[in-house]
């Protein structure tokens, strides 16, 4: 784990230099273009070093015991399993983490600060191609403890798994609360969450003629996803806790 983890910071570091810092004062939408483009890169590499064969990562504590019964918390007849609890855990931790960080320390701010103008930013003293590093080595370093703890609880790994299997609810997530608030994007993740699981239980309860809405719309999760995101794009741009940038 410790090894993955600090292969993918170094990952993150060389983006950041070869595909990033080219590209500081350009518009957003390149960079972010940009970095999907490269993520599908890396897609095709693991590919061809590794072949596209699903590979199961264990969770950090088994959801069965040693008779096999199920371990967890029950809440309501549904069992969460003790990966789910320690995702939750985690997720609380770096929470406030950042939420510390970004409103009472100074490398925060000037995190803050470089995102939202890099030229202001340098105007004050601050460097910013020192700070860009910090950014995208700290997001490759939270990328890779999410995929360290959301593989066990999607079942497999395989090359795009993560990308595909969070990359769009992440996304919405962030437009729906507000790409410029932290709270926000927490607040998003919950709207998604739920978006994403009653439209789950929709597709297996509710029929289109002789057939359930699962079968004629496949993936109406994402569906439903999808239509939240434009529904917030169309009604609210700046997102429901975000505000004009």
């Amino acid at each position: 784990v410790l090894l993955a983890v600090a292969f993918v910071v170094v990952v993150g570091l060389v983006m950041e230099r070869i595909v990033v810092r080219p590209l500081l004062e350009a518009p957003r939408i390149t960079v972010l273009v940009a970095t999907i483009a490269f993520a599908l890169l890396s897609i095709g590499i693991q590919i061809l070093l590794f072949l596209p064969e699903a590979k199961a990562l264990d969770p950090v504590i088994p959801g069965l015991d040693a008779q096999g019964n199920p371990r967890g918390i029950e809440i309501f007849n549904y069992n969460l399993e003790p990966q789910g609890i320690l995702v939750i855990g985690v997720l609380i931790a770096f929470a406030a983490i950042g939420a510390y960080f970004f409103s009472k320390t100074d490398l925060g701010l000037a995190v803050l600060a470089t995102s939202q103008d890099p030229f202001a930013t340098r105007m004050v003293g601050i460097g910013v191609e020192r700070v860009s590093r910090f950014i995208w080595g700290s997001a490759a370093f939270l990328g890779a403890i999410a995929g360290i703890l959301f593989v066990p609880l999607a079942g497999v790994l395989a090359p795009g798994s993560v990308t595909s299997g969070v990359l769009i609810p992440a996304f919405t997530a962030a437009v729906i609360g507000g790409m410029t608030s932290l709270t926000g994007a927490f607040v998003g993740g919950i709207a998604v969450g739920i978006i994403s699981q009653l439209a789950e239980w929709a597709a297996g309860h509710y029929s289109i003629g002789d057939q359930v809405l699962g079968s004629v719309v496949p993936g109406f999760s994402n569906v439903a996803l999808v239509v939240a995101l434009l529904i917030v794009l169309l009604v609210r741009p700046a997102g429901l806790l975000g505000s004009e940038a």
